[in-house]
């Protein structure tokens, strides 16, 4: 009647090793497995939160001095907002890196000047942890931009590459440039939405390596001012003031279907007020410890402690299952 019980002991044990080393990535930030997203309005600087209608819950303006920024970030591993601030043209004359609280909207500084002219796009690759961003050399230059590589510790900004269409680039409206950037959280593929004042918005993908930007097509909307992948792999886009889709002015979020392209309105328009016009947009897109992301989903990544026991469960398992055979083919009075 001595082992009667250890089948029990290793369902026990078992029990303690599964919830020791789990992977916090989740854990640690349950609020963040929904993936919440958040915009900037150029008007005001005002921050806000995306509700699921598409609606936006306006928290308040950044702070005086930190905004005119055209980009919103937000890191994979902690979940903070980046920002780049300002915008060189007389009211700012640096370009500082942000931290934003998003329930205060309260800054960090992270670096006074950044020294990028006039970034429109910011974005984490959820595969590496990485900052990039777009920026121009100026205005109205109608170069596409150049790809910079900003280490979210320090603000300092390394250039990568210039970005180049082989060909003509799309005509569209005044200014036209790279005014969002988003890593598909599937393959870590780089898209791009090319706008311009006025004009439609193509969906592009970038080349990090060479710079090659490569034209997937127009979304049938007009003055998309940010895109970015949710963590499910949707990829939707902000229209600015001068929004226009499905035959009429709109000023709220798309979803965009990246593979035709085609945009089409996700719910309703930012509201309470109009003429806000949003011009960055950014969504969590939380990785596992491993970084591993399958199909949109976060997939857990374990340490090697989380790993031997595991391999200590099946043991145990095995140890267990052997003493139930035992036991039930055992006839009775020899237990």
């Amino acid at each position: 009647m001595r082992h009667h019980n250890l089948p029990i002991t290793a369902c026990i044990l078992v029990t303690i090793l599964l919830t020791l080393n789990i992977p916090s990535a989740r854990a640690d930030n349950p609020s963040l497995e929904e993936g919440p997203c958040y915009v900037i309005a150029d008007t005001g600087d005002v921050f806000g939160k995306v509700e699921n209608d598409g609606s936006i819950t306006w928290m308040g303006s950044i702070p005086s001095g930190y905004g005119g920024g055209e980009n919103l970030a937000i890191d994979p591993s902690t979940g903070y907002v980046y920002n780049i601030a300002g915008e060189p043209s007389g009211t700012y004359v640096k370009t500082p890196l942000i931290i934003i609280d998003p329930e205060t909207v309260a800054i960090t500084v992270v670096n006074d000047d950044t020294t990028l002219w006039d970034v429109d796009a910011l974005a984490f690759n959820p595969h590496d942890g990485l900052l990039y961003a777009v920026n121009k050399y100026e205005k109205f230059n109608n170069e596409p931009g150049i790809l910079q590589l900003v280490d979210k510790t320090t603000g300092v900004a390394t250039k990568l590459i210039d970005l180049y269409f082989d060909g003509v680039a799309p005509v569209t409206g005044v200014d036209p440039h790279i005014d969002g950037i988003s890593f598909d959280p599937k393959n870590g593929d780089l898209y791009g939405i090319y706008s311009g004042w006025g004009g439609p918005s193509h969906l592009v993908t970038i080349d990090m390596t060479t710079g090659l930007i490569s034209v997937v097509g127009d979304t049938g909307a007009e003055d998309i001012e940010d895109i970015c992948f949710k963590w499910n792999g949707v990829l939707v886009g902000a229209l600015g003031d001068q929004g226009w889709i499905e035959g009429g002015p709109f000023e709220g979020l798309v979803v965009i279907d990246k593979d035709v392209p085609s945009a089409s309105k996700l719910g309703v328009a930012y509201g309470p007020f109009t003429n806000y016009d949003v011009e960055s947009f950014a969504c969590t897109v939380l990785y596992s410890s491993d970084g591993a992301i399958v199909g949109g989903m976060l997939v857990p990544g374990y340490s090697s402690a989380v790993k031997g026991s595991m391999v200590l469960l099946f043991i145990l398992s095995v140890i267990g299952a052997s003493y139930v055979v035992r036991y039930r083919l055992t006839p009775p009075g020899n237990h």
